[in-house]
């Protein structure tokens, strides 16, 4: 083919890419093209299968693809499993005497190999597949130009599939945001458990496209739907017994997902014909480490298996789903039982039970805190997440305000950051995504100083945020080594698309990082006089070698005993971790 031919070909390709989001159609067209301009009578695309490693085809030029999907490819016996093992391209004109073909593929679909060229498909300098061409037309060979020309075609069919993945990645993660705001917000707007669930499994059906989505409460061995869209009646009054996918969560304590009931071992045959669809995913929702219920959804209503990333977010819709069922309980069992000020003891309820009280110890690292509200319900709250084994988020928020409607925003506040941290790992992205949803939602103008970052125990290093939240301090051993932690951004809720960059500091064993609200510093006594920076600095720097349980409540003890009989206008909050 002329060159000229060959670069409309490929610029016909790229703009495919680009404009396209039919992945297997783009692959397609590129497949088409690359079996035209080598001239071979076909071909097709390999990909690594993540679990077994061995090779399983993904697209063919023409008839044969419906065949070809039913093969897997081992990497050791083929010439597509060399390529990917070497990265290199590869040329075998004499197919028929090649023992490193695999010839299998050929009794299969009823075809004889005389040659191939063969090149390997990564992303970002990893391997992921492979890309072939077979049987030069007219019993020719494959030349070097067939294989760089092959090669170009497999760069092409890698932007295509990074191109797809990204733009995923992307759908996902806003999926994901939206969801998790969708049910957050949800409690604001119910005034039943009956009508949460309802709207919360509506959400799920909806973002997991599932036309049935099950609760199942477990009480006392049985099983029994606590509110559900979609179940037979064939469901209901279930021993746990007689589940064994359910009983599989509770002995492992973690979700499963199913690509196809009828090749899962953990579904009794009987059960299966309940199912109309195929795929099937269930997660465990806990309340104070126990598992009291499951979130289940299948009849998928796109034909295609759920996956590991859709487990994700079922994890954390099932866990946000139990925080709203748990703290509207709270609220109407109060309500039932107190006739004055419901609403406060309600909210201040919740609050204690969002916020820590036991603290994590370990060799590397030990955290205390204290939070005493100012009225019933308190606009200050902290937070310390185990993200992994040397990984931890710390978060110290101040909501604007006082009282209950600053309680409420302090909660939805609270709840969107922790999934937020748990979810993206990284304080820029949770102070990001909470400033957006603060400055949308916030319909009386409240705004929320924070201080939030991640502990990196193995590099031994802090990567903060303070947005607004005044100075925070690091303490070494020495006063040369004291870093103090400035606001380096307005606080969040003030205004939408406000950067916030990180600053990241190196911190040393025995080094003490102290955390605190404004109402420390704050607090006033009889004669007028407030607790400020300066007294604060110096009762640290004196108590700097001791433990952070110790630091904590001493100081606690020294305000409230500086205040004493004048009221607290403020909430007090501290939080000090040792290292």
């Amino acid at each position: 083919m002329q060159p000229e031919k060959k670069l409309i070909s490929m610029m016909g390709i790229l703009n495919r890419i680009t404009t396209s989001l039919d992945l297997d159609q783009t692959l397609k067209s590129i497949m088409d093209e690359a079996k035209n301009l080598i001239d071979s009578e076909w071909s097709s695309l390999l990909r690594i299968d993540p679990e077994t490693q061995d090779l399983n085809y993904i697209l063919a030029s023409d008839d044969k693809q419906s065949f070809l999907k039913q093969i897997r490819v081992p990497r050791k016996r083929s010439i597509a499993g060399i390529v990917v093992e070497t990265g290199k391209g590869l040329i075998v004109n004499d197919a028929i005497h090649d023992k490193r073909l695999y010839r299998k593929i050929d009794d299969h679909v009823h075809i004889v190999t005389r040659n191939i060229v063969c090149v390997p498909l990564s992303i970002k300098g990893n391997i992921i597949g492979a890309l072939q061409a077979i049987n030069k037309v007219g019993g020719g060979d494959f030349t070097e130009e067939d294989l760089s020309l092959l090669q170009s075609f497999s760069d092409f069919a890698a932007l295509a599939i990074n191109n797809r993945e990204l733009y995923r990645d992307m759908q996902r993660k806003a999926q994901e945001s939206y969801a998790l705001y969708l049910l957050a917000d949800s409690i604001n707007n119910c005034d039943s458990i009956e009508e949460l669930l309802s709207k919360n499994v509506q959400i799920v059906s909806k973002i997991m496209e599932a036309e049935r989505v099950s609760i199942v409460v477990r009480n006392r061995g049985k099983l029994k739907p606590l509110y559900g869209k979609g179940i037979p009646e064939s469901m209901l009054d279930k021993s746990l017994e007689s589940c064994p996918v359910l009983q599989h969560i509770v002995d492992s304590g973690e979700g499963v997902v199913c690509a196809d009931i009828n090749d899962d071992k953990r579904f009794k045959p009987s059960s299966k014909g309940s199912y109309t669809g195929t795929t099937f995913m269930a997660v465990p929702m806990k309340m104070k480490g126990r598992i009291v219920s499951f979130l289940c959804v299948t009849e998928r209503t796109r034909k295609q298996p759920y996956a590991k990333e859709d487990l994700q977010l079922l994890e954390m819709l099932a866990q946000q789903i139990i925080e709203n069922y748990y703290h509207l309980k709270l609220y109407e069992e109060f309500r039932e039982k107190q006739k004055i000020d419901a609403e406060l003891s309600i909210a201040s309820q919740i609050q204690q039970d969002i916020i820590p009280k036991s603290f994590y110890r370990k060799e590397q690292i030990e955290v205390a805190a204290m939070n005493l509200p100012a009225k019933v319900v308190g606009g200050d709250y902290y937070d310390f997440i185990p993200l992994s084994k040397n990984r931890y988020g710390v978060l110290i928020a101040d909501v604007s305000g006082k009282g209950i409607s600053a309680g409420l925003f302090m909660a939805i506040s609270h709840s969107i950051m922790r999934m937020l941290f748990m979810q993206t790992r990284d304080p820029v992205k949770v102070v990001q995504v909470a400033n957006q949803f603060i400055c949308s939602e916030s319909k009386s103008s409240m705004f929320v100083t924070c201080f939030c970052c991640m502990i990196n125990t193995t590099h031994k290093t802090i990567k903060y945020v303070n947005a607004g939240h005044g100075n925070q301090f690091l303490f070494g051993n020495s006063q040369k080594s004291n870093v103090q932690l400035s606001s380096t951004t307005r606080p969040l809720g003030i205004q939408e698309g406000t950067k916030f960059a990180p600053v990241t500091i190196k911190y040393k064993p025995g080094d003490l990082l102290f955390l605190y609200t404004d109402g420390v510093t704050d607090a006033t006594n009889e004669k007028g006089s407030q607790f400020g920076e300066e007294r604060l600095f110096s009762f640290l720097e004196k108590n700097r070698g001791r433990g952070s349980n110790e630091i904590v409540n001493e100081l606690m003890a020294n305000v409230l005993d500086f205040q004493g009989h004048s009221e607290q206008f403020d909430d007090l909050t501290v939080l000090a971790v040792k290292f």
